[in-house]
């Protein structure tokens, strides 16, 4: 091969490297997902938290309040009734983010549009035991065995954009 043809392909390889490079730049970014159920309801399926329940919304408040990066937050979303948002209101307040409701008729559909939509950030969505069951299954499936949902349980689900996603469970 002349030298002027491997000259010309060297530099035609090393554009498409840097081509590939800037492409993926923007899509290493891992998307963290804390998924939660409502904090303890009042007896007979009320809707509103008992006294544990609000001291559990307390505590959560507290705990993911404290987030450190708060403009990496993008938004805190309840797939529920008055007890969800009731869950999350005290963390909505210290975080200063206000609570989107949200319709969740397919979990696939809504799990493959948040991760690409918010690409980078963290979400916290709280909702009921069989959705939070759904959502898990498409993110993580291989973790819903081990999963269990209820009050003062959270997943922290950890979806990067490239790799396999990985779920952590933690008590509050």
């Amino acid at each position: 091969m002349r030298p002027r043809y491997r000259n010309l392909l060297v530099a035609v390889f090393l554009a498409g490297v840097l081509v590939l490079v800037w492409q993926l730049q923007g899509s290493e970014a891992t998307t963290t997902v804390l998924l939660l159920t409502s904090a303890e309801r009042q007896d007979g399926g009320s809707a509103s938290l008992s006294e544990a329940g609000r001291a559990r919304a307390e505590a959560l408040g507290r705990l993911a309040g404290n987030l450190a990066a708060r403009d990496l937050l993008a938004g805190i979303f309840s797939a529920g009734g008055e007890p969800e948002r009731e869950t999350v209101r005290m963390l909505s307040e210290r975080l200063g983010k206000s609570i989107t409701d949200v319709l969740i008729e397919d979990p696939g559909a809504f799990a493959r549009g948040l991760a690409r939509q918010h690409r980078g950030k963290i979400v916290i969505i709280v909702t009921g035991n069989n959705l939070a069951s759904a959502l898990l299954a498409e993110w993580d499936a291989a973790a819903l065995s081990l999963a269990e949902f209820g009050p003062g349980r959270m997943h922290l689900i950890s979806l990067p954009s490239f790799g396999q996603p990985r779920t952590l469970v933690l008590h509050y």
